[in-house]
């Protein structure tokens, strides 16, 4: 059963993958962890949040403890109806468990604070990895980043670019573009020529349209 909650998982199948959950309790086997998470994972995909908690809740009473991966599917669930907050409820709720957030964790519900547009909760959320030696990477801050471009707050994109390299982290393609189109939307055109070359200085070549 869990082999075939699996490939469920993989392709969407939620209405299936809830049967055969059902089906396997029905004839009086136990679930496992592992199917547990798939099965949370595929309702998640199609967006059914409540289904998914429930199942969470089931798994507790079954005796069986959520382990980082149940709790960063349900974030990553979040993002699907742009729940931030429960995004971040669930986040909380991991050290009450036993489970400690890593950087998957909170880049997760960052995410989910960008997608929503709350800008404030996703810089947050940079500084509580720190607070709880979670060390940022560069999707954290290519997330965080992109909250502030949705909000046109261009200085912080660009104070953020500037910490990766700060702390050591090497920011990709995706980083330097967010900066440029930022630059670009609120007419801050002087500074592009310098995250060009700072792209280049690292290998990257700009796209075509910011050469132009």
């Amino acid at each position: 059963y869990t082999a075939v909650i699996t490939a469920c998982e993989r392709v969407g199948a939620a209405e299936m993958a809830v049967e055969m959950m059902e089906q396997m309790k029905a004839e009086g086997l136990t679930p496992e962890l592992e199917t547990y998470n798939m099965l949370i994972s595929t309702l998640g995909m199609r967006r059914r949040i409540g289904e998914a908690r429930r199942y969470l809740e089931e798994m507790i009473r079954a005796g069986l403890l959520p382990d980082r991966v149940t709790y960063n599917t349900l974030i990553t669930a979040c993002s699907t109806v742009n729940d931030w907050r429960r995004a971040l409820e669930i986040l909380r709720a991991m050290p009450a468990a036993g489970v400690k957030p890593d950087a998957e964790s909170y880049n997760q519900a960052v995410a989910v604070c960008a997608k929503a547009g709350v800008v404030r909760q996703a810089l947050s959320l940079l500084g509580e990895m720190r607070m709880n030696g979670v060390r940022p990477n560069v999707l954290s801050f290519n997330h965080a980043m992109a909250a502030c471009d949705e909000t046109d707050n261009w200085r912080v994109v660009l104070q953020l670019l500037n910490d990766m390299r700060l702390q050591g982290i090497e920011p990709d393609d995706r980083s330097y573009m967010i900066a440029i189109t930022t630059c670009e939307k609120n007419s801050e055109l002087h500074r592009i020529p310098l995250i060009e070359n700072q792209m280049k200085k690292v290998g990257f070549k700009p796209a075509k349209h910011v050469q132009e």
